[in-house]
């Protein structure tokens, strides 16, 4: 039997030519040059590379604006990405999706002008979302396979 420990490697580097291929793809630019607003904005986002929750936890601040009905939001640390650890790119993009009305009162409540710009809109989040379910597939299948001891391409092809 055929080892396949490489293929959750071979999918992490396919995910990041995804996102590279995304982000240099030539429709954004016509998208960018687009009559509609929403368009040029998605575009713009694109472009974009992507305390506060304990108070608001604790005031009831989040009751009402999350997701998901919950009216708290976990006390967790923004993520980075590295190219190298399989699916951070999703993970970091997970946590983003879940700590956005936190990030969002952050930029609302600071006034410090050399940071505004790195916000996030309304616009960020839908590209953000959309990238996430892009890559949610190859997530589950490197998930599936790093969970066995030894892959086999019976396990491999299939994912």
């Amino acid at each position: 039997m055929l080892n396949f420990r490489c293929f959750s490697h071979v999918v992490n580097l396919a995910v990041q030519l995804i996102l590279k291929k995304i982000k240099d793809n030539p429709a954004v630019s016509v998208l960018a040059s687009s009559e509609q607003p929403d368009l040029r904005l998605y575009a713009d986002a694109l472009e974009n590379d992507p305390a506060i929750i304990e108070a608001g936890n604790a005031n009831g601040y989040w009751r009402g604006t999350l997701p998901d009905g919950e009216d708290k939001i976990p006390v967790l640390r923004l993520l980075r990405d590295c190219p190298t650890r399989w699916s951070s790119t999703f993970k970091m993009i997970d946590r983003v999706l879940i700590l956005y009305p936190a990030i969002q009162s952050f930029f609302q409540e600071i006034q410090i002008s050399d940071i505004t710009h790195l916000s996030i809109d309304s616009k960020d989040i839908d590209v953000l979302r959309d990238i996430h379910q892009i890559i949610e597939v190859p997530h589950a299948a490197q998930e599936l396979l790093a969970a066995e001891r030894t892959p086999a391409l019976s396990m491999a092809l299939p994912s």
